[in-house]
């Protein structure tokens, strides 16, 4: 009864290869240097010949989407300020000239 059970000891020698903990010479390894001179990455590559970093495509958005976007934009604006005007005490004095023109 002194004794513990061996099927609850604890041997870090018989423990499955993903469990185990690396070796000392395994976590001493310096980062090697490649060709060019940077360090090499212990990591295996996610894409495997292709470059780490690769330039985004700028894309010419046609001419009748740019005016669009911006006609969209301009008429948002303007319908904001004619409301906070509306919401004014100047637009009372305004008033009865807008009328006159309509």
């Amino acid at each position: 009864a002194d004794q513990p059970d061996k099927a609850l000891a604890f041997d870090p020698d018989n423990l499955p290869i993903p469990y185990r903990l690396p070796d000392d010479d395994e976590t001493t390894k310096l980062p090697t240097l490649n060709t060019d001179g940077e360090f090499k990455s212990k990591l295996p590559s996610i894409n495997e010949g292709r470059p780490m970093f690769v330039p985004k495509e700028e894309q010419k958005t046609p001419p009748v989407e740019n005016f669009v976007f911006t006609a969209t934009w301009v008429g948002i604006g303007l319908l904001v300020f004619i409301e906070v005007f509306i919401n004014t005490p100047y637009f009372q004095q305004v008033k009865p000239t807008l009328q006159n023109l309509l």
